[in-house]
């Protein structure tokens, strides 16, 4: 007896490819002093411009225990668009991508608002765990929409 998988990729002009950037995080642990987000630059693809919205140290009634990361739409659809989100802290005292921190959303965006993850991760395990380097003071997110 055989089993398999099939995967099918579709090709649709209604459906934009997923495209993705990283945001580089410095100074870390000065920003983190603050309840003030922290912008990435903007990214411009297919018309629509996005920017990550991350509170080093937290937002709201997560802060000072959590990094909270959001994904804003800044412009370029009139109504809601439904679209994935892949949130990826780097791990960066390894090479090793499995030790990365992934977690996904799916959403409808408007023009103006942001969707995210409050308690994207502790606060003390960025330090315990290697996803904070203190040499460079960075914090490295990947985001994938």
């Amino acid at each position: 007896m055989f089993s398999y998988i099939v995967i099918f990729s579709i090709l649709s002009e209604m459906a934009p490819k997923y495209f993705e950037a990283y945001f580089v995080i410095y100074p870390f642990s000065q920003l983190r002093r603050t309840a003030d987000p922290v912008f990435s630059p903007p990214l411009i693809h297919n018309g629509f411009c996005w920017q990550l919205k991350v509170f080093p140290n937290g937002v709201s009634i997560v802060e000072g225990g959590y990094i909270s990361v959001f994904l804003q739409l800044c412009s370029g659809c009139p109504e809601k668009c439904r679209y994935e989100c892949i949130f990826e802290l780097i791990h960066q005292s390894s090479k090793d991508s499995s030790n990365n921190i992934v977690k996904k959303f799916e959403c409808d965006f408007k023009v103006g608002e942001c969707w995210g993850i409050q308690k994207f991760l502790r606060l003390e395990l960025l330090n315990d765990e290697g996803y904070f380097d203190k040499t460079a003071d960075t914090l490295v997110l990947r985001y994938v929409i």
